[in-house]
């Protein structure tokens, strides 16, 4: 295994995500892969060793600072100590497209291994990272990735959440709330089975 394919495996088991994209009661990825669940992921000692010794780097690059994205920002910045990648970069583009491409061309300058990225607009994206692969630097995606790039090629790994798992969780614990009744459009009260 090349050492600097090991890195996403580990940011993976770090953000303890699986592939995005709800549909018909089953999470998959967004050209229909079946998710991998985070848990499945682990670094030998061996594969730890070769990553800390490898004098990798990192650029977080942002569509926003959220809730979300803090908490996954965390989880990478940790998981890259953890690993000894060194996080030579962040940014936080606004949800403007326009300033994510710029924040991948100011980021470039710093020669990352790898980036970790959200990008704001799928379907323009991919002139966004395109310098980014013509470095030779890889690419992770959160949620989603550019529209027309290849997994495997273009980019090593997409992580997100189990988006039908948070759905039903949050279902569940909002008919708690509610003692498990809500509101429908066809009645006034409507009893939720959990």
């Amino acid at each position: 295994m090349n050492k600097l394919s090991m890195i996403p495996a580990g940011l993976v088991a770090a953000l303890l995500s699986t592939h995005a994209f709800a549909a018909d009661g089953a999470t998959t990825g967004p050209h229909g892969e079946k998710p991998t669940p985070a848990a499945s992921f682990t670094l030998t000692p061996d594969e730890e060793t070769k990553i800390k010794d490898g004098k990798f780097t990192a650029a977080l690059v942002w569509h926003e600072m959220s809730e979300y994205t803090n908490a996954v920002n965390s989880g990478a910045q940790d998981e890259f100590k953890r690993l000894g990648v060194e996080v030579v970069a962040q940014t936080d583009a606004g949800f403007d497209a326009a300033r994510q491409k710029s924040d991948v061309e100011t980021v470039l300058a710093k020669k990352p291994s790898i980036i970790l990225s959200l990008p704001v607009d799928p379907a323009t994206a991919g002139p966004i990272y395109d310098p980014a692969l013509k470095a030779g630097v890889k690419l992770a995606f959160v949620d989603n990735s550019p529209q027309g790039y290849v997994q495997g090629k273009d980019y090593v790994t997409i992580v997100s959440d189990d988006l039908f798992q948070m759905g039903h969780k949050a279902g569940v614990a909002m008919a708690d709330a509610l003692g498990k009744k809500a509101r429908s459009a066809t009645s006034s009260m409507t009893p939720i089975s959990t």
